[in-house]
């Protein structure tokens, strides 16, 4: 091949290089660039995805949540009140109905209260920002949605949970129900430790009064029917257990036929709440499902609540984080956070206590609707030196 043929090929592929550049590069490009263009339709695709499913998991959490509450009353109650009846109506009853209030408040609060729309044009006049994606005046520390295709005051993140944005005005109900979910199943792990080990480790009906343990080699005869099925103490436990509990015949027992007592307490089966028929197969299997439900959930949201919980004692969204990281990365000196107030003010200002008549004991502890500290439009009173609350 003579040089004349190889400058003509270089020349040839150099004019095509130059063609491609000409027609798909730029000097923005780059590889991030590219990368960015090439997941963009994955993004789309969760985007749109999570749109959709976001009420299915709405449902599913009242769903779980609902089913754990009817296992608790189904086992719960009726054990403790045979084992430690003073136990059960001086604190497990007032302590548990206080933590599924907390919870069912301020779930429905998250998933109904919008975290905020920069909407108020009066409020908008110091706004030097428009959003890219909707060409609209964007507040400081707003951000713009991809999933709900909107700006959010002082966005946090879009929980599908939820099916709803966090922000400004619900970031509060979301951290809370986070908590109270922790609480709550810390509360039934608790609670049924002791449950779960008689049942699965000692193997011992846990169900008093339908599973009566009775010696391997008792089989009741025909002329006792009458001693056991009336028995003055089974008919008095009875009756005290529906004479307390909200439901009337809870427990429904065999009382003519001694073979259907023996069947009934040796092979576990038996009629429950509004004659649901259960069996000992029916008793472990829920066990394991509120074991399974509380102990992932507490080590998933447990781990949630730690990260954000860092995140307000910063005075950060989890959006200013990944900024914020970005330019303590970037910048060669020490990137101070301007919305950061200190701990115990930052946690004040998230939790609205610095208000007048707001306090920890009854606006956080309890079922509150209280509005948080600012409007979500202006941030110049974080830059004040507000003296700290006395209310937490």
């Amino acid at each position: 091949m003579t040089n004349l043929t190889m400058r003509k090929r270089l020349t040839k592929w150099h004019k095509l290089k130059l063609w491609f550049k000409t027609l798909f590069y730029n000097s923005c490009m780059s590889w991030s660039y590219t990368m960015d263009t090439m997941v963009e339709p994955i993004f789309y695709l969760v985007d749109h995805i999570t749109a959709y499913i976001g009420r299915l998991l709405v449902s599913l959490v009242v769903f779980l949540i609902s089913l754990i509450v009817v296992i608790a009353h189904l086992l719960g109650i009726p054990i403790y009140w045979e084992t430690n009846p003073v136990l059960m109506i001086g604190f497990l009853i007032p302590v548990g109905y206080w933590i599924l209030l907390n919870l069912t408040f301020n779930f429905a609060q998250g998933v109904r209260v919008s975290p905020g729309l920069p909407s108020n044009p009066k409020l908008l006049t110091s706004t030097v920002t428009i959003c890219k994606k909707c060409i609209s005046p964007k507040p400081c520390r707003a951000h713009h949605c991809s999933i709900c295709n909107r700006c959010f005051l002082k966005m946090d993140h879009h929980c599908p949970w939820l099916n709803n944005c966090v922000g400004h005005f619900n970031h509060r109900y979301f951290y809370l129900t986070m908590v109270y979910i922790v609480i709550g199943c810390v509360f039934l792990i608790l609670c049924g430790v002791s449950i779960a080990y008689r049942q699965l480790i000692q193997d011992d009906d846990v169900l008093p009064f339908i599973y009566e343990k009775l010696e391997s080699e008792y089989k009741p005869s025909s002329d006792s029917s009458d001693n056991i099925a009336n028995s003055p103490q089974q008919h008095i436990s009875i009756s005290i257990i529906n004479s307390i509990l909200p439901f009337q015949n809870v427990f429904s027992y065999p009382k003519d036929n001694s073979e259907d007592i023996y069947n009934t307490k040796i092979n576990g089966k038996a009629e429950l709440l509004f004659g649901i028929p259960v069996s000992r197969p029916m008793v472990i299997a829920m066990i394991y499902f509120v074991a399974l439900i509380c102990i992932g959930t507490t080590i998933a949201l447990g781990v949630l609540c730690v990260w954000h919980g860092k995140l307000i004692s910063k005075g950060e969204t989890s959006i200013e984080y990944h900024i914020n990281n970005a330019l303590r990365k970037s910048q060669g000196y020490k990137f101070i956070n301007p919305y950061d107030l200190g701990r115990r003010r930052n946690w004040e200002v998230f939790l609205g206590l610095d208000q007048h008549n707001v306090s920890f004991w009854k606006h956080i502890l309890f079922p509150s609707t209280h509005c948080p500290t600012g409007n979500g439009y202006e941030w110049s009173h974080f830059f004040k030196k507000l003296p700290f609350s006395s209310n937490l």
